[in-house]
C-alpha cells in the first residue's frame, strides 16, 4: 500500500447476534504496527490494491445476502455483508466507499484486475467484465465464448486484452492450464473484440530466464501491463503483456 504499509485480511468471518463484529482486516505499518483494522465482510477473495490507497474487493460465491438497511454502513451486520454485491470498495482505512452496481448480477468473481486506472472484474453467472475506477462504471464487456476468459488470468491495458493459457478449475479449487504449456494470448483493439478470430489472436509460448517453458503448476496474479508467476519452486518471474 501507499506509505509502506500492508494490508492483511482473512477471507472468511462471520456475525453472531449480540456480539462486536470480529476484525478480519489490518493494515499495518512496515514496522509491524497496527495503523487501522475493521472487517471487510465474509467470503472475500482476492483484494488489490491501487496507487491511491483503495482496496477493491472482489468476493466468491459464499458471500451473505444482505437483509439489513444497505445505507447503514456503520452497522456491524452491514460490515459482515460487505460482499453482497459481489465487488466493493474501501478506503485506506477500511471503510465502504462504494459497492458494485450495474446490471450485471455478481454472484462470483472469477478473476479481476487493476490497470493503475481502473478495475476489471470478470464475473458469474453473467460472464461480464464489468469496468469500474473511482471516476464511475465503465462500459461492460461480454467474456463471450470466444474469448475463453472463463476462470482464466487476464488483463486490460490501454484498451487491450491479454490472457494466459485456458484454466480447469478443480474440486480443489487449483487451476491447471488445458495447454500443455502455458501461453500468453494478445487480442486486438477492444474495438475489434467482439468480432475476433483465432488467427488475430497472437500466442507466445512462456518460457523462463533459463530457458525452460513455463510450468503447469503456477500461482498468477496481475497489476498493470504485468502478469506475476509463481512457479512450483516458489520463483517469482514478470511477464509484460504489451510492449512499453
Amino acid at each position: 500500500m501507499p506509505g509502506n504499509r500492508w494490508l492483511g485480511c482473512k477471507a472468511r468471518t462471520c456475525y453472531e447476534e449480540g456480539k462486536p463484529l470480529a476484525d478480519s482486516a489490518w493494515i499495518v505499518s512496515e514496522q509491524g504496527k497496527v495503523l487501522s483494522s475493521g472487517n471487510m465482510g465474509d467470503a472475500l477473495s482476492c483484494p488489490t490494491v491501487a496507487q491511491d490507497g483503495t482496496i477493491w474487493a472482489p468476493y466468491f460465491d459464499e458471500h451473505p445476502v444482505r437483509d439489513d438497511d444497505p445505507v447503514d454502513e456503520s452497522s456491524d451486520y452491514g460490515k459482515y455483508t460487505a460482499g453482497d454485491s459481489g465487488m466493493t470498495v474501501f478506503d485506506d482505512h477500511l471503510k465502504v466507499l462504494a459497492r458494485h452496481n450495474s446490471p450485471t448480477y455478481v454472484m462470483d468473481v472469477y478473476y479481476s484486475h487493476h490497470d493503475g486506472h481502473s478495475y476489471w472484474y470478470l464475473s458469474y453467472p453473467d460472464w461480464i467484465i464489468d469496468n469500474w475506477s473511482t471516476s464511475g462504471q465503465g462500459e461492460p464487456m461480454a467474456a463471450n465464448d470466444e474469448l475463453e476468459l472463463r476462470g482464466v488470468p487476464f488483463l486490460m491495458y490501454k484498451n487491450r486484452l491479454a490472457r494466459l493459457s485456458v484454466f480447469e478449475v478443480e474440486w480443489t479449487r487449483r487451476r491447471r492450464p488445458l495447454d500443455e504449456h502455458v501461453s500468453l494470448y494478445r487480442y486486438p483493439q477492444r474495438s475489434d473484440i467482439a468480432s475476433v478470430s483465432r488467427d488475430k489472436v497472437q500466442q507466445t509460448l512462456l518460457t523462463y530466464p533459463n530457458g525452460l517453458q513455463a510450468s503447469m503448476d503456477v500461482l498468477v496474479c496481475s497489476w498493470s501491463n504485468k502478469f506475476y508467476l509463481i512457479d512450483k519452486d516458489t520463483s517469482w518471474y514478470e511477464i509484460e503483456a504489451f510492449p512499453s
